[in-house]
């Protein structure tokens, strides 16, 4: 493989047709990668708000705020947001054909940010 700058394999992925397999491939990564994200959100913000009610009981609080909730909301996204990236590039590079024009770029693009795989 050639030596490719951020900029080369930026260009390839904007100009890159997937073939029928690949797209099987990343739609499938993009449902997990979706699915992790908004299990995230759901679990810990609502794990969130059941603690800020419990909170507010215990302390007798008469105004109760949706911080936590939000907080448990944005943090679930950004946890399961990379737990599914994670094994988004994983599935990916397991399930792609080694022939693959999305798999060598992906292989590019490790080389230039020198990661051994």
């Amino acid at each position: 493989m050639s030596s490719s700058s951020k900029e080369d394999i930026k260009s390839k992925l904007i100009n890159f047709k997937p073939t029928p397999d690949e797209k099987l491939v990343i739609q499938s990564v993009m449902f997990n990668f979706i699915t992790f994200t908004t299990i995230g959100a759901a679990s810990l913000g609502m794990s969130a708000r059941l603690w800020a009610n419990s909170r507010a009981a215990i302390h007798k609080q008469s105004p109760r705020t949706a911080i936590p909730t939000i907080l448990g909301t944005f943090a679930g996204v950004v946890l399961g947001g990379i737990l599914g990236m994670d094994k988004g590039m994983h599935k990916l590079r397991t399930s792609l054909p080694d022939n693959s024009g999305l798999l060598a770029i992906i292989h590019e693009n490790d080389q230039v940010k020198g990661r051994k795989d």
